[in-house]
């Protein structure tokens, strides 16, 4: 098991090419080939963490935030909070890899798992992302359409939701005329010839079109393969931003907020009130996610939980939303969770003895002071 590995499954349930634009996700140090033992989570990736992974054997240290948002102009290994972190991490022999947005926007991962904790059911996305699905179609003779398929199952495709291997076929009869030279795998040069076809259809992730179709190809047993790629405007089922779901009876605002401060552990919380006191439906979003407002407003949100909000957007949505401000690092921890028990699957279905811990320490910087 390598790092490489582990970072492959990974980036098929929570693709880097998923990310916004500007984030800076995937490996940010170390050896991709590096054996893995133990795997060591955290939100944020310090000195501390670093050494705690050292101890524990854990090679990998996979973290929530990137350190690196902007590019190292200069490496200052004495003074610089990230320089120390990579002469910690270079010393240790210790690789840390970093998702982030993509996370943030996963079924199954920051906003579900709060949502799940807060002790939400029926959720889904409260925004999910467009434009990130393409469609290969392609013709293939009946006796290779399976060995096809599978390979373009094996680079991502045919995943809906909780559904894989996903696709559609027909029949029809396809016609070609081999040319001088042409060596057809149905058929014979110089004549009109007709072959039983079939017209295999798979949904794939956009950024993988290119790796599914080089499959495809080297899978197919025509010497030049038909096919098509559409792209798709639907609203995807497996990234979108944010999550909305509901409570299986109403409570009362004292008692909902009472709620999130048990399960997220905190002892303070900034919120505005909602347009009645009774709260059902409750959109999520870990971390800053106060631009969702509007969207959990009109998906018939009675609250928003999410953190970094700011006075005005309390004072626009004061007595029609009950926005709740739950902190940066407590909205976002329950992904850890979710995390840990997906790495714990995939080691126990690989034969990998290794163990997949969460830091003991807390990285939170931003401390509440109650009076």
């Amino acid at each position: 098991m390598t790092g490489k590995h582990v970072a492959n499954y990974l980036e098929r349930w929570i693709p880097r090419n998923s990310a916004w634009e500007r984030d800076s996700v995937g490996l940010q140090v170390g050896d991709p080939d590096r054996a893995v033992e133990n795997v060591m989570l955290c939100l944020d990736a310090t000195e501390e963490v670093v050494d705690e992974a050292a101890a524990k054997n854990c090679s990998l240290i996979i973290s929530h935030h990137p350190p690196f948002f902007l590019p190292l102009k200069r490496l200052d290994t004495a003074n610089d909070r990230r320089g120390k972190l990579i002469a910690r991490l270079v010393k240790n022999d210790v690789s840390l890899y970093s998702h982030h947005t993509n996370f943030d926007f996963a079924k199954d991962g920051v906003s579900f798992r709060l949502a799940e904790k807060l002790g939400l059911q029926d959720v889904r996305f409260l925004r999910p992302l467009k434009n990130t699905l393409k469609k290969l179609v392609v013709f293939v003779p009946e006796e290779a359409v399976e060995a096809v398929a599978d390979a373009i199952y094996e680079t991502g495709g045919g995943v809906i939701g909780d559904y894989t291997r996903c696709g559609f076929r027909s029949e029809g009869t396809g016609t070609f005329y081999g040319g001088e030279g042409t060596d057809p795998a149905v058929g014979e040069p110089g004549k009109d010839e007709r072959a039983r076809e079939i017209r295999l259809e798979v949904l794939t992730p956009a950024w993988r079109i290119d790796e599914a179709t080089r499959a495809m190809i080297d899978a197919h047993p025509y010497e030049e393969v038909a096919y098509d790629v559409f792209p798709l405007d639907n609203d995807s089922v497996n990234q979108g931003e944010g999550a909305i779901g509901a409570f299986p009876a109403p409570l009362a605002l004292d008692d909902f907020l009472a709620n999130v401060a048990r399960a997220l552990g905190v002892k303070a919380l900034r919120h505005c009130l909602s347009k009645s006191d009774d709260i059902k439906t409750v959109a999520v979003a870990g971390g800053a996610g106060s631009s969702l407002a509007r969207d959990a407003l009109a998906n018939g949100a009675d609250a928003f939980v999410t953190a970094d909000v700011s006075y005005h957007t309390f004072e626009d949505f004061h007595r029609r939303l009950a926005i709740v401000d739950a902190g940066h690092h407590e909205t976002e921890a329950p992904g850890l969770d979710g995390l840990r028990k997906r790495l714990e699957e995939f080691f126990t279905s690989e034969g990998h003895d290794g163990r997949v811990l969460t830091t003991t320490h807390d990285t939170n910087p931003m401390i509440s002071y109650i009076a």
